[in-house]
């Protein structure tokens, strides 16, 4: 019998349809395959709901069997096909199967490669709801299947579950826990000369044809800077547990993404500046977008925003090429 790892929350996910703050339908360009798109849009259903198939996709400039068509957005960046109600209308009346697989299987993730994984993303409200829900470690898991993993890789497995645990290792504070990880399976010769925070900012910039980048930016520019020391104190005041949340996001950040590994290469070379990269955007996005908000539901929904642009493109990988080739040695001291 072989085995899915898990995270223990991934038992628990459950999607929240209808009454998500943010949908998951909105905001995403998404991607139909071949297959998927020739099946929904020849579904039996009248003359109302045939046009607005036929309207409802347009044929990617250059289309491939796995990426042929997008769904249409509305002017606010919905789905068109995003029910008032908040649910989907083809999986309202024609259910389940009949919706394209990506809308079907996110935030989830399987993964059968290197190892037999399932996870989930942290673009997704309600898994940052399930982490933050308490200030327990991540355990691993295990669910029988008869599935077989593709190219099994001991070492991948190993390797993940020992940064996990060090991740996780409370009695160490997070620089500490980043050289640990370094010392096993990085060696960088650190030296921690200050380096500024609007580096983030920078190579978040690069990333200008995205919504989200432009959204955040636009929010950040617009805050007095001479508060920003203020605002990262304050954050611990309206958010006491902020850097226990932020532990349990990376550590689901490393599972989702198959961290520290490019399944084509092995390890990356610039794991570690990956690492902090993601780990320090993530908690300076959070403490200045938090400037005029209190709670956890608040930190969620900026924390979820984000990593629709971290975990669903090259963009947490190039950030740790971005710092290496910027700060090179320095990279501690943006902790």
């Amino acid at each position: 019998m072989n085995y899915y790892i898990c995270l223990d929350y991934y038992k628990n996910f459950k999607c929240k349809t209808g009454s998500c703050r943010s949908a998951c339908c909105k905001g995403w360009n998404v991607s139909v395959t071949l297959d998927e798109y020739f099946k929904v849009i020849n579904l039996d259903c009248d003359n109302n709901f045939r046009e607005k198939l036929d309207r409802g996709f347009y044929i990617n400039l250059k289309p491939t069997s796995e990426h042929y068509a997008i769904i249409r957005k509305d002017y606010n960046g919905d789905c068109v096909f995003h029910g008032c109600d908040g649910l989907c209308e083809i999986h309202k009346m024609f259910g389940e199967k009949a919706i394209p697989s990506v809308c079907n299987f996110y935030p989830r993730n399987i993964s059968k490669e290197l190892a037999l994984e399932k996870s989930c993303s942290n673009s997704c409200e309600k898994v940052l709801e399930l982490l933050f829900e308490n200030t327990d470690l991540v355990k691993i898991e295990y669910e029988e299947t008869s599935d077989t993993c593709i190219n099994p890789s001991e070492e991948y497995t190993k390797t993940r579950k020992q940064i996990i645990d060090i991740l996780q290792t409370r009695d160490l504070d997070f620089k500490d826990r980043i050289k640990l990880i370094s010392s096993k399976f990085c060696p960088i010769e650190f030296t921690e000369n200050k380096v500024s925070k609007e580096i983030l900012i920078d190579y978040l910039k690069l990333y200008k044809e995205s919504v989200v980048s432009r959204e955040i930016i636009e929010k950040i520019e617009a805050i007095d800077k001479n508060t920003i020391e203020k605002l990262e104190k304050e954050i611990y005041k309206k958010i006491p547990n902020f850097e226990i949340y932020l532990e349990k996001y990376l550590v689901n950040h490393v599972f989702f993404t198959g961290y520290p590994y490019d399944k084509l290469n092995g390890k990356y070379n610039y794991m570690i500046h990956s690492l902090i990269g993601v780990y320090e955007l993530t908690k300076y996005v959070s403490y200045l977008l938090m400037k005029d908000k209190n709670t956890t539901e608040d930190l969620v929904d900026i924390i979820a925003f984000l990593y629709r642009l971290i975990g669903h493109s090259d963009f947490h990988k190039m950030i740790g090429k971005y710092l290496y080739a910027n700060v090179g040695n320095d990279i501690l001291g943006l902790l």
